[in-house]
């Protein structure tokens, strides 16, 4: 299936309230939401989005330039998203508002936030990013690429480069104890404004905020 170019308040393209909800192989090219979910938009647990690509889908005014969620046990995987953006939110890419959320086996690359999370944010306990691949991709405040509040959040076998947060965590943001980043990769990123760093650019590839971290 293709959806292109579609426009609407919340879900450019797509929106469902209800649970269990599975998109695959969808291509997703120019679609817009005055508010939240550039793509697509919605509200209910046990979702899964496989195999689907994502260009240039915004977000004017919310959250998730590609994809927002409202919603618990989320799976993304084998997701491709180019030239993404949340223009005055957070998730240039993906915004997701729930527990036990998976991100997997992706390729996320030029999304940009003006809040946090330049490509990812993601806010609940237990999120996952696993084999999954982010590069090019901007937060105007902290977390370049994935922004995570709560805990329990682990990174694994993934891979970052070129991103940049103006504040803190140019590549990943973690608020949220038991924090675990393993078995990836960070090259060329920066928490950096300008030519210069001031006292808030802390973490160019990582920063967490709270006990019991392992990297």
């Amino acid at each position: 299936s293709s959806c292109l170019m579609s426009t609407a308040d919340n879900g450019g393209a797509v929106y469902v309230a209800g649970n269990n909800t599975i998109n695959e192989k969808t291509l997703f090219d120019k679609n817009n939401a005055t508010k939240s979910g550039g793509a697509i938009y919605i509200s209910g647990d046990f979702t899964q989005i496989i195999d689907s690509n994502f260009t240039m889908d915004i977000a004017l005014n919310g959250d998730g330039g590609a994809i927002y969620i409202g919603g618990e046990n989320t799976t993304i995987s084998g997701a491709t998203s180019v030239m993404t953006q949340a223009v005055k939110g957070q998730g240039g890419g993906i915004y997701i508002n729930g527990i036990n959320t998976v991100v997997k086996d992706s390729n996320l690359m030029r999304s940009t936030a003006a809040k946090e999370g330049g490509s990812i944010y993601i806010q609940g306990q237990n999120a996952k990013i696993l084999d999954t691949n982010i590069s090019m991709t901007t937060s105007y405040t902290s977390g370049g690429a994935v922004y995570i509040k709560e805990d329990n959040a682990l990174i694994s076998g993934s891979h970052f480069s070129l991103n940049n947060a103006t504040v803190s965590g140019g590549a990943v943001y973690i608020y949220g104890r038991n924090a675990i980043v393993e078995n990836s990769t960070f090259n060329l990123t920066s928490a950096k404004k300008s030519s210069s760093f001031d006292a808030s650019n802390l973490g160019g590839a990582i920063f967490i905020k709270g006990d019991y971290a392992t990297i």
